[in-house]
């Protein structure tokens, strides 16, 4: 009988499947039980050996923080949470752009959202002790005003690749920003614009785009696109070693009009 995990999260819960033809499920597990705190927009990745590390956002009397614990046997327990921000009571976070966690070697990143600037904007932590502790977020925008939506993929090289919007001073949508270090570095190189917001054509800003890394390490970044209220999935695409994105390609061709927000983006995986 082979064994396959599978994650299913409501607030911060887990359950996993023992067989894949039966389906039978084991019991929720409440990763963090306080019945005072509102715990929202999990995210977790998992290891090979069975290591998950899970992240969400807790929000407790107004204050709202960016929890991490992990589990070495597959979910069958997990650690106490640990707190990953440092200043308390910053943290912006909404359907499908909440904390995003990634595994780097030893390394673990964790990209959330802060406002301590007056200006909403990316920052990262990072834990090279098995999550026990982080190191102080530093701020991941070289841009002066609203910065949002962002995401992040790691490549096989230990290459971090960061994707976030880019708004003006009045909201409006500015461009999308791209930016990423040397491999297992930390230090970002200034951000790019990946010239898909045009006189005719902006990326939804109120929806998460969905960034992907292929083993080669060519960049995928997939959109809910804005033109006149026709809002299809489009992608742009970087080659490895090509200096510019691509010019964006229609995924979706359902004719989508929407005089509103949409409340969701794509998501992306690239298969080898």
């Amino acid at each position: 009988m082979r064994v396959l995990p599978i994650y299913v999260f409501c607030i911060v819960s887990f359950v996993f499947v023992q067989d894949d033809l039966s389906l039978t499920f084991y019991q929720d597990q409440l990763l963090h039980a306080n019945d005072n705190v509102i715990q929202k927009f999990p995210d977790v990745v998992a290891e090979d050996d069975y290591i998950l590390h899970i992240t969400w956002m807790e929000q407790e009397n107004g204050h709202k923080n960016i929890l991490y614990c992990k589990s070495f046997d597959g979910g069958t327990s997990f650690s106490d949470p640990v707190q990953v921000n440092h200043l308390d009571n910053h943290i912006v976070a909404y359907i499908q752009a909440g904390p995003k966690i990634r595994v780097r070697g030893e390394e673990i990143l964790i990209l959330f959202m802060d406002d301590r600037t007056g200006w909403t904007s990316p920052y990262l932590s990072s834990s090279v002790d098995g999550g026990e502790t982080w190191q102080e977020e530093i701020i991941l925008s070289d841009q002066p005003y609203l910065n949002a939506y962002p995401d992040m993929e790691v490549d096989i090289m230990g290459r971090i690749h960061i994707s976030y919007y880019n708004y003006n001073v009045n909201y409006s949508l500015q461009d999308v920003r791209y930016t990423y270090t040397l491999p297992g570095g930390i230090e970002f190189m200034p951000s790019e614009t990946l010239g898909i917001v045009s006189e005719t054509a902006e990326p939804c800003d109120c929806c998460q785009p969905d960034m992907a890394i292929s083993a080669n390490g060519d960049v995928y970044l997939a959109y809910r696109n804005n033109i006149e209220n026709i809002r299809d999935h489009y992608m742009v695409v970087r080659t490895y070693g090509d200096p510019y994105f691509s010019d964006p390609v229609q995924v979706s061709q359902h004719n989508d009009f929407i005089d509103f927000c949409p409340s969701s983006g794509p998501s992306i995986t690239v298969t080898e």
